[in-house]
C-alpha cells in the first residue's frame, strides 16, 4: 500500500473508467500552470513522472483576498500535492576565510544555547506530570507539545554526547512522556514514532538545484516510504525496567536495529524510540530534579 503524506492511515487513490483509463477532475483553465521538468520521483498512484505545477489558491480571484498556492498535479491520474515552504540555506561567501567562518558558527551556536536554555526553562515551568528519562545517559529536552494552553507532552533526547542545537536529530534514545487525553491509539502512536526515525533515504540524497515543486515530491515520497516501513515493522512485547521493575511495552521494529516501545504507565504514556540499543539495558525513571538535569547553569550571553 502506498500511504498518503500527512494522514498515515489513508492510501493515495486513483480512479479509472470502465475501459481502465485514469480519470480525474480537470483543473480550472484560469489558473496558470507549467510542466515540472526536474521531477525525479514517480507518482504514488500511477507511477508516471509527468507533473504540472498549478497556481491554485483561495479567496476570490482578482481581489486582495486571493492567495495563490502552488499545486502539483499528475497529468496522467490527477494525483495532487500541495507545495509546502522550502527552506534553502545559502553557502558561505567566497570572501570569508576559515577563521571567520568558524567564529561565525561559534557565535550562532552560542546564541542557540542561550535561546534553548530560556525556552527549556519556560517549558519546565509548564510541566504538571513526571518527566521520564533513561538513567545514566546525558539528557536534553528535544520537543514538547500543547493542547490549548496546557503542556501535554515532553520529549527527552539521550546520547553519549549531545550537540549544542535547539533540536537533536535522531538521537540514540528518545523518550516521550505524554498526558494528552486526545492522542491516538497505542499502535498508531508507535507507528508514527517509528516512521519519524527511519533513515529511508540514506542512499537517495536530494539532488542539488531541484525546484520547490520537485523537492516537495521528493520529500513526500520519502515520507511515504517511512510510513510504509512503519506498517511493515514487526509487532511484539518487550519488558523494560521502569520505576524499579520490569514492565511490558508494546514494541515495534527489530530490537537489534531501530525500535519503538510504548506503554500506558500510571497516568501517562511513555514512548521510547531507540536504535542499536538493547532495551534490557535501559532503566526508565522520572527525573528527580528536572531543572538540574535538563537545564544546568544559565549560559553567558554571547
Amino acid at each position: 500500500m502506498i500511504l498518503e503524506d500527512g494522514k498515515i492511515d489513508e492510501p493515495a487513490l486513483g480512479y479509472r473508467n470502465a475501459a481502465g483509463a485514469f480519470v480525474h477532475r480537470p483543473m480550472p483553465a484560469e489558473y496558470a500552470h507549467e510542466p515540472i521538468t526536474d521531477a525525479e520521483v514517480p507518482c504514488p498512484v500511477c507511477g508516471s513522472v509527468q507533473y504540472d505545477q498549478w497556481r491554485a489558491g483561495r479567496g476570490r480571484k482578482g481581489t486582495d483576498s486571493f492567495e495563490a498556492h502552488p499545486l502539483v498535479v499528475c497529468r496522467v491520474c490527477g494525483h495532487q500535492e500541495h507545495v509546502g515552504g522550502i527552506v534553502r540555506f545559502g553557502v558561505a561567501s567566497a570572501d570569508e576565510d576559515e577563521a571567520a567562518r568558524m567564529a561565525r558558527i561559534a557565535g550562532v551556536r552560542a546564541e542557540q544555547a542561550v535561546q534553548r536554555w530560556y525556552a527549556d526553562q519556560m517549558t519546565l515551568m509548564g510541566v504538571t506530570f513526571p518527566i521520564y528519562a533513561a538513567e545514566g545517559w546525558p539528557a536534553q529536552i528535544n520537543g514538547s507539545g500543547l493542547h490549548g494552553d496546557k503542556l501535554t507532552h515532553l520529549t527527552i533526547a539521550h546520547g553519549e554526547t549531545l550537540p549544542d542545537l535547539t533540536v537533536v536529530g535522531r538521537p540514540p534514545i528518545e523518550i516521550r512522556t505524554s498526558l494528552d487525553p486526545h492522542q491516538q491509539g497505542e499502535l498508531a502512536i508507535a507507528r508514527e514514532a517509528f516512521a519519524s526515525g527511519i533513515e529511508a533515504d540514506t542512499n537517495r540524497p536530494l539532488t542539488d538545484g531541484l525546484s520547490d515543486a520537485a523537492a516537495t515530491l521528493w520529500f513526500r515520497a520519502a515520507r511515504r516510504r517511512r510510513v510504509a516501513g512503519s506498517h511493515q515493522a514487526p509487532i511484539s512485547e518487550t519488558e523494560i525496567t521502569i520505576d524499579g521493575a520490569p514492565a511490558p511495552f508494546l514494541t515495534l521494529g527489530h530490537l537489534n536495529t531501530h525500535w519503538v516501545a510504548l506503554r500506558h504507565h500510571d497516568d501517562v504514556m511513555i514512548t521510547i524510540a531507540a536504535h542499536q540499543i538493547d532495551p534490557a539495558s535501559l532503566v526508565i525513571e522520572p527525573i528527580a530534579d528536572p531543572r538540574a538535569r535538563l537545564l544546568g547553569p544559565e549560559p553567558d550571553e554571547p
